[in-house]
């Protein structure tokens, strides 16, 4: 193993140029480019120029036609005899990156890692002061994916082709290069398959899936490993007022009134945050909100909607849209009681006798509306479908966002209900991440449950480091689809509360059931991630993160 590390260094750093230069932005056909790349960076390799055990995995129904990179290191480098090794260690990283306009007039440097840096270094002065240290002091490769998360994947590729030189290995392991990380994580949950087809075909036993996702630290001199996930969703609210004009307000419902009272219920309310030992997720905040009216006029708007980003440690998607309906119903009975109100004053001002308005609170999820419009018109079925492929088809071509087409299918569904009467309508909009954390799993194996404490005995003695270990790594990952319980509840949950779900956006869950396997996340150090200074510190990137994933190796063989 030491001479493995001795060489890694030079590898790492050429492989990160090479992996970098690639421009795989998340959701486009560039991403196709790293299928090449992969190949090309193992086909050398003693190993697989002998087995045909890597290469690259369609994505079922992908729009883009993408694929998930894969390379199996067999423990005893021969497919052809029944082994007995069944353990398997699992790595995986994306390949896709983020939009590289905040370069503004270098962006055409961001893809360039030594270009970059010397363009930043020549422009240094209109930095502020943390970038401007880093840039002087040498310590940081700089470039879009350096950090986010082409660093780890050149770790990762690097250490394989190093293993696959050596002639016995104590377990299999697997690499998986996804895209779409930063999107709709379309590559992990196709990866679910391919890892499904592996542990059919070979018997493997999946150990751990270990991410090399950068860390963000609180304290310089300490790393981080995340032993979990946090998890996340998307609870939407559509409201459907009554029409009037404004000089006949009382004749109607303004939808805003409703929405605005559960926007303030929830907007940074710690009570929806959930907290396990001593780590909390940041509180709910609304992504977006507006009315729906698309041309200005003297009517109050007949709809609004908003969409919700809920962060999660524990909470199930069952108890959120349970706690969801509750704020839609006392939203509603507070509009109600706040218009009869006012309308009490108004008459008597007028001098006319007292009346109450006949609004009555009516709160739905997705599921409800559509068995309605199906009572009413028995051929909505086939109109719904037809109206599901046209905005399915505007998703694809970018014509549309996740949140307007859940939005423009809501709409669509209550336009074809008899009648008009107002009603809120929540659910969920993709994409959803299970939160995952090895402490949440039963019957843990112990070498797991030990792994990151062995890890930092490891450090002290060789590096005089230490890292913080954390159950979930904040920044939503891949991992959230290495382990899930009860996925066909889950799958009842978004049939009934995702308008999008089972066509646009489905998840695997039974196949996530077969696969599941504790995580952790052992990646390098990184800063100005999704931004122009984005970079990673070199001394994690060659010399530390290798060397805490081949002693993992070590401790799981």
């Amino acid at each position: 193993m030491e001479k493995i590390l001795e060489k890694l260094p030079k590898e790492i750093e050429e492989t990160l140029r090479q992996y970098v230069k690639i421009e795989s932005l998340s959701f486009s056909k560039a991403e196709h480019k790293v299928e090449a790349f992969f190949k090309n960076c193992l086909s050398e390799t003693k190993f697989f120029k002998r087995h045909n055990s890597f290469g690259s995995f369609k994505i079922k129904d992908d729009p883009l036609d993408r694929s998930v990179c894969f390379a199996l290191l067999n423990a005893h480098k021969n497919f052809q005899i029944q082994h007995d090794i069944k353990n398997t260690l699992c790595f995986v990283h994306h390949y896709d990156v983020v939009p590289v306009e905040d370069y503004k007039s270098l962006k055409e440097y961001a893809f360039d890692m030594p270009t970059i840096k010397q363009k930043l270094e020549e422009n240094i002065l209109s930095f502020p002061q943390d970038l401007q240290q880093d840039i002087k002091s040498g310590e940081y490769l700089f470039g879009r994916g350096a950090a986010d998360m082409k660093g780890g994947g050149a770790i990762q590729i690097s250490l394989l082709k190093a293993l696959g030189d050596l002639d016995e290995l104590g377990v299999n392991l697997l690499l998986l290069a996804v895209p779409d990380e930063e999107n709709l994580s379309s590559g992990m949950l196709g990866a679910i398959k391919l890892l499904r087809n592996l542990q059919d075909e070979h018997g493997l036993e999946y150990k751990i899936m270990i991410n090399s996702e950068p860390h963000e630290r609180r304290d310089s001199s300490k790393g981080v490993f995340s032993i979990g996930s946090i998890g996340k969703i998307m609870p939407f609210v559509y409201v459907r007022g009554a029409l009037s004009h404004v000089g006949r307000i009382y004749e109607g419902l303004n939808p805003l009134n409703i929405l605005s009272k559960i926007i303030t219920s929830i907007e940074t309310n710690i009570n929806y945050s959930d907290h396990i030992l001593d780590e909390c997720a940041p509180p709910p905040t609304w992504l977006y909100a507006r009315d729906l009216k698309e041309e200005y006029n003297v009517s109050i708007p007949l709809s609004a909607a908003a969409a919700l980003n809920l962060l999660i440690l524990e909470r199930s998607p069952l108890t959120i849209a349970q706690d969801l309906k509750k704020v839609c119903i006392k939203a509603f009975e507070e509009s109600i009681e706040q218009l009869n109100a006012g309308y009490e004053k108004f008459l008597a001002y007028l001098k006319r006798p007292p009346t109450s308005l006949q609004w009555e609170v009516c709160v739905n999820n997705f599921e409800e509306i559509y068995s309605i419009a199906l009572n009413d018109d028995k051929s909505f079925a086939d109109s719904f479908a037809n109206k599901l492929k046209m905005i399915k088809k505007d998703f694809i071509n970018g014509s549309t966002s996740l949140i307007d087409a859940n939005f423009a299918l809501i709409d669509f569904v209550l336009n074809s209900i008899k009648d008009s009467k107002p009603r809120v309508i929540y659910g969920f909009i993709p994409p959803y991440y299970p939160s995952v954390a090895n402490l949440l799993i039963e019957d843990l194996d112990p070498a797991i449950k030990d792994l990151p404490q062995k890890l930092n005995t490891f450090l002290r003695e060789n590096n005089q480091e230490e890292y913080e270990i954390e159950h979930f790594f904040t920044g939503i990952s891949d991992l959230s689809y290495t382990y899930v319980k009860e996925g066909r509840n889950l799958e009842e949950i978004f049939k009934k509360s995702m308008p999008l779900y089972g066509d646009i956006y489905k998840i695997p869950f039974e196949d996530i059931e077969k696969i599941s396997m504790p995580s952790i996340n052992i990646g390098p150090w990184g800063k100005g991630l999704h931004r122009y200074g984005e970079r990673v510190y070199k001394k994690d990137l060659l010399h530390n993160t290798p060397s805490l994933l081949l002693k993992t190796i070590e401790l799981l063989s």
